[in-house]
C-alpha cells in the first residue's frame, strides 16, 4: 500500500506503470490503493498477471514492447502500440 506514493507519481508523471506480479497471488497484490494512485497519475498500467510477460527494451530514444508469447495484445495496450509503432499498427 505504500509503494508510488502521490508525490513520487506526481513528481515523475509516469506514461505507463510495469507491474510484475503473478496472478491469483496470496497477498492479492497489486494492492487496490497503488492501482488507485496509478491510475489517477494517467499513465497506462501494463501488469504480467493480465498480459503475461512483458519486454521493454529501448536504445535510449526508441521504446520497443512484446510478449513472450506471440498473441495479440489486449485492447487497454492500443495506446502503447501507437506510440511504440505509429498509429494505424
Amino acid at each position: 500500500a505504500t509503494s508510488s506514493s502521490e508525490d513520487f507519481l506526481e513528481a515523475l508523471e509516469p506514461d505507463w506503470a510495469l507491474i510484475s506480479v503473478g496472478e491469483g497471488n496470496r497477498y492479492r497484490l497489486p494492492n487496490p490503493q497503488v492501482l488507485k494512485r496509478l491510475r489517477r497519475s494517467g499513465g497506462e498500467i501494463l501488469r504480467t498477471d493480465l498480459a503475461g510477460q512483458i519486454t521493454l527494451e529501448t536504445d535510449g530514444k526508441e521504446l520497443s514492447v512484446s510478449r513472450f508469447i506471440d498473441a495479440p495484445f489486449p485492447s487497454c495496450w492500443s495506446a502503447i502500440r501507437g506510440a511504440v509503432y505509429g498509429s494505424g499498427s
